[in-house]
């Protein structure tokens, strides 16, 4: 008894050493942000105002927006082909080969570096199909690195459909595709959902698929345009240019800025993720 109780303090303060170490830096970034701004109206401007080059005064709102917009494009590619793939895994695939090697070949491709990603992608969409620098093409390598997660995820969420509903609705006449349609996609309808959440807020903290495909720039006559054949910087991206080779003066200040949104979007996307998933009785 006395073994198992110091265990139980043991995990429990590893447990909130984690949380406090965590808590710390969010926190750091956060602050640091707002502090080196200086002023809620200079707050305001870097939150929405066009990047510079060599002058002082410049924002992160185009980032902002590339970031989202790119999020969210690449999600319209991979989510539909990353459900439909996890509903012939999870109902209709047999046992044999094909589904062993399918299986793996999503193993390693989850398992692979996101600079994989964009060497891949910068030759496919960018010298291959000749699309250049642009957004469609950030969003098409990044759709490529959520599959393999979206479809793992999507996966387990169909197969927490019970059998019984199922087969009671084979019972009832129903094909095996009217059932998956009417039965199962909606009951595994918010495990799905907080997935496709999740891999959202995945896409913020990627810089490397983008820095091959998406480009470095963003047009300062559109910065806010929905064409996707335009080149699109996102959070990211700029806050690695900023780190690496920006000469604007007050890059510390746009960085740190740039860290702390960031910061929002992922712990915002995740807990809306986790909020979104099922809860199951234990």
């Amino acid at each position: 008894m006395r073994g198992s109780r110091l265990g139980e303090l043991a995990l429990g303060a590893g447990t909130w050493l984690v949380g406090a170490l965590f808590a710390s830096m969010l926190s750091l970034l956060l602050v640091r942000g707002v502090r080196a701004t200086g002023s809620w109206s200079r707050l305001v401007t870097v939150l929405t105002g066009v990047p510079r080059e060599l002058e002082v005064g410049g924002g992160i709102g185009p980032q902002i927006y590339n970031t989202v917009y790119l999020a969210l494009l690449s999600l319209l590619f991979a989510a539909p082909i990353a459900i439909a793939a996890a509903a012939w895994l999870a109902r209709f695939a047999r046992e044999g080969v094909l589904l062993s090697a399918v299986r793996v070949a999503l193993d390693s491709l989850a398992s692979l570096p996101s600079v994989v990603y964009g060497l891949f992608g910068f030759l496919l969409f960018v010298v291959w199909l000749k699309l250049g620098y642009t957004v469609l093409g950030g969003a098409l390598v990044l759709a490529c690195l959520n599959l393999p997660v979206l479809v793992g995820l999507s996966e387990e969420a169909l197969r927490s459909t019970p059998r019984a509903l199922e087969e009671a609705s084979l019972a009832l006449g129903a094909s095996r595709v009217q059932t998956l349609l009417r039965v199962t996609l909606p009951h595994a309808a918010p495990g799905i959902l907080s997935a496709v959440v999740l891999a959202f807020g995945r896409v913020f903290a990627e810089s490397a698929p983008l820095i091959y495909t998406a480009g470095l720039s963003t047009d300062p006559r559109t910065p806010y345009s929905l064409s996707p054949l335009r080149s699109g910087e996102t959070l990211a991206v700029h806050l690695w240019y900023l780190g690496s080779s920006g000469v604007v003066p007050d890059r510390h200040v746009i960085a740190a800025a740039s860290a702390a949104v960031l910061v929002v979007l992922a712990i915002g996307t995740t807990m809306l993720g986790h909020a979104l998933s099922p809860r199951r009785a234990v």
